[in-house]
């Protein structure tokens, strides 16, 4: 149903109650992944690859190094949220209780504070899954306006797959994580990383891992941003709303996971205007937002 619409409300003359809104999956994102801004369209992600080679002192030696300096490009798509909704159909519901007097309706404060709180935390959302999971080629709905890390990572020849096993089961979830961890490129062991992976497999793997070992169940749920793992004491879970509903998982740095946008919290920014001619008041959330990898080589990926 596009639009804004009061047909499931019966008009009412007076009404006690405040209005609630349904809750949202929390913003997991920007702490777990390094944020470029103020990309307009396209910027390059310059990279540096050194292979060194060592050799016996001789007199005259010849050169062995090895350098590359390359380039992954970071495009950005442009999102809009647009809605509009009459403020006068306000007057013939409970919502009058919230309305300044008068017959010109410009107070939004209401609004302020129910309707747009709702809306930027959605769109939140929405930006969350297109980082992930966005498919220009293959994707429905919101997730076809841009291009996100499992698009970028199924073109990769070099990623680490571990496996396209689904995880349903707690005991799944450990076994294919512990599998990932024992993949981790040699060029990122023993630094910080993240295990990236939704809600629903981080509470699969928090029972499986409590069930197979209840002696350290009560260290597994620590960590300024997510949750240190008891025996990788520098792999950190972050669990991502972007990622809910997919059996995928991501194991890296955060510097490799890039989010590009144009300012950061542009997304968050509602637009209000009201037009006294019809009657609507009109909303609207613009920016740009788009995803890459720097080194998809360094990074563990398990799902379809």
């Amino acid at each position: 149903m596009a639009g804004f619409t009061l047909g499931n409300m019966t008009t009412y003359t007076s009404q006690i109650s405040d209005i609630f809104v349904k809750s949202v999956m929390p913003e997991t994102l920007y702490n777990t992944v390094d944020i470029m801004e103020n990309v307009k369209y396209k910027t390059a992600i310059n990279l540096l690859s050194k292979g060194l080679y060592l050799q016996n002192t001789v007199c005259g030696p010849s050169v062995s190094g090895d350098t590359e300096l390359y380039q992954r490009v970071l495009e950005v798509c442009e999102i809009t949220s647009f809605d509009k909704f009459c403020m006068t159909d306000l007057n013939q519901y409970w919502t009058n209780e919230k309305l300044s007097p008068g017959s010109n309706i410009t107070d939004l404060d209401f609004f302020s504070n129910v309707y747009l709180e709702d809306l930027a935390g959605r769109i939140a959302v929405e930006v969350q899954k297109i980082f992930w999971r966005g498919d220009t080629d293959a994707g429905t709905g919101n997730l076809a306006l841009c291009d996100g890390i499992h698009y970028i990572l199924s073109g990769s020849t070099t990623v680490v797959k571990t496996g396209t096993t689904s995880i349903t089961t707690p005991a799944l979830a450990v076994s294919q994580i512990n599998t990932m961890l024992l993949s981790i490129p040699a060029e990122i062991q023993g630094k910080p990383l993240y295990i990236y992976l939704s809600h629903t497999l981080y509470n699969y793997w928090i029972q499986g891992w409590n069930a197979a070992f209840p002696n350290q169940a009560a260290s597994c749920c620590a960590g300024q941003n997510g949750y240190t793992h008891p025996f990788y004491a520098n792999v950190t879970f972050a669990p991502q709303s972007g990622l809910e509903g997919t059996g995928s998982v991501y194991i890296g740095e955060k510097r490799n996971f890039v989010y590009g946008c144009d300012i950061k919290d542009e997304h968050s920014k509602v637009e209000v205007v009201y037009n006294p001619f019809d009657k609507y008041v009109y909303t609207t959330v613009n920016w740009k937002q788009g995803a890459q990898v720097r080194w998809p080589d360094q990074i563990v990926w398990n799902g379809i």
